[in-house]
C-alpha cells in the first residue's frame, strides 16, 4: 500500500503539462549552451566576436543572447530604445518606452528588455555568469501579473514615476 506522500507525488506528477515542461527544459538548455560559450570565450581571453547580453521577457524569464540576436528581440534596440539603470542590478537595461504602462504611480514593462554592461570607455561588454544570474533573480522578483478587460498578462515592475 502506498503512503500519502507517494500518492500525492503521483497525483501531482500527472497534473504536469509535458509540453510546457519540455519547452521550459529546452529554454534552460539553450541558456546553458550560451553561458558555456561565454565561459569558453572568457577562458580563451580572446575576442571571438561574441557579446553576450540577457533578453528578458515578462513572464517567460531570461535568455542569454549574442548582441546580434538582440535586434530581433527588441526591434528598436540601439536606435530608438530607452536605456536606464536596471532596477536592483548594476547594469543597463534597454527597452521600448511604448511598452511601458504607468499605473498608480508605478512603471510596468509589458514587452522585452535587453540587459547589458559597458566598460570604462562606454563600450558594450559581455555579461558575466554572475550578472546573468543577477538579472534572472531581479526579473523573477519583479515579475507581476496585471489584469485588464478580464485578461491577465505578465509585466516587469520597473520603478516609481519620478
Amino acid at each position: 500500500m502506498r503512503n500519502k506522500t507517494e500518492m500525492n507525488h503521483r497525483n501531482n506528477a500527472s497534473d504536469v503539462d509535458m509540453n510546457l515542461l519540455m519547452a521550459g527544459i529546452g529554454e534552460m538548455l539553450d541558456g546553458i549552451r550560451h553561458c558555456l560559450k561565454a565561459t569558453d570565450a572568457e577562458d580563451d581571453e580572446q575576442d571571438d566576436g561574441y557579446l553576450f547580453m540577457a533578453a528578458a521577457y515578462p513572464g517567460k524569464g531570461i535568455q542569454v543572447r549574442d548582441v546580434t540576436e538582440c535586434y530581433g528581440v527588441l526591434k528598436c534596440f540601439g536606435t530608438e530604445d530607452s536605456v536606464m539603470q536596471a532596477p536592483d542590478c548594476d547594469m543597463l537595461m534597454s527597452y521600448d518606452e511604448r511598452q511601458v504602462l504607468v499605473l498608480d504611480g508605478w512603471k510596468y514593462l509589458i514587452g522585452p528588455a535587453i540587459f547589458y554592461n559597458v566598460d570604462g570607455d562606454g563600450e558594450d561588454v559581455s555579461l558575466t555568469t554572475e550578472e546573468i544570474y543577477e538579472v534572472q533573480r531581479m526579473v523573477d522578483h519583479r515579475t507581476v501579473t496585471l489584469w485588464a478587460d478580464g485578461r491577465e498578462f505578465p509585466a516587469i515592475l520597473l520603478n516609481k514615476v519620478a
